[in-house]
């Protein structure tokens, strides 16, 4: 579990969430299925996108899809594949961006937190592409909306993340909440 949750996100579940009861129940329901099907986590900043996307792992884990499950920000992402042009790293970019393509289920958290640069774009493309083609489920949060995601993005991965489900989180960035208001 220590190389699939980052450490600060362990203690999430759906029973530590602080939202919409019918939201948790859709999304526990989601959680229990395999393979889930494509998701986007949607909203502001501290809304508890990542929070529903650790759940909804930890419920995946729970019934045994350990292996088959992979989280990732999308800027560690990027730079765990620009790493791959210093010689001495072990692994190729083919092997990085095969890893991503080819898990079963991998979550990208915060899509639009990285620079909009044409490598990233067609980067984002490719994995994203190959894993619409294969019908392999991609869950993603961010904090753009579908538009935003097309001028940010591109209308090819607009298009293709328009078919996954989109769930639209709203509230107050849990983040910046002082204890006690």
């Amino acid at each position: 579990m220590e190389k699939v949750i980052p450490a600060k996100y362990r203690q999430c579940s759906f029973s530590n969430f602080k939202g919409g009861s019918g939201l948790v129940k859709w999304l526990t329901d989601y959680a229990e299925k395999w393979p889930p099907h494509s998701l986007i986590l949607s909203g502001p900043c501290g809304a508890g996108k990542t929070h529903l996307a650790i759940s909804i792992l930890q419920e995946q884990i729970q019934h045994g899809h350990w292996l088959d499950i992979w989280f990732v920000s999308s800027p560690e992402m990027l730079r765990e594949i620009k790493m791959t042009y210093d010689p001495d790293y072990p692994l190729s970019e083919a092997d990085v961006i095969d890893k991503y393509t080819e898990i079963e289920f991998l979550v990208i958290d915060d899509l639009g937190a990285e620079a909009a640069t044409d490598w990233s774009i067609s980067t984002f493309y490719l994995i994203l592409d190959r894993r619409h083609r294969n019908d392999t489920p991609t869950l993603i949060t961010t904090n753009l909306t579908t538009q935003e995601i097309e001028e940010k993005l591109g209308a090819r991965i607009a298009s293709r993340l328009s078919e996954y489900r989109t769930i639209q989180l709203k509230g107050i960035d849990h983040r910046k909440m002082t204890p006690g208001q």
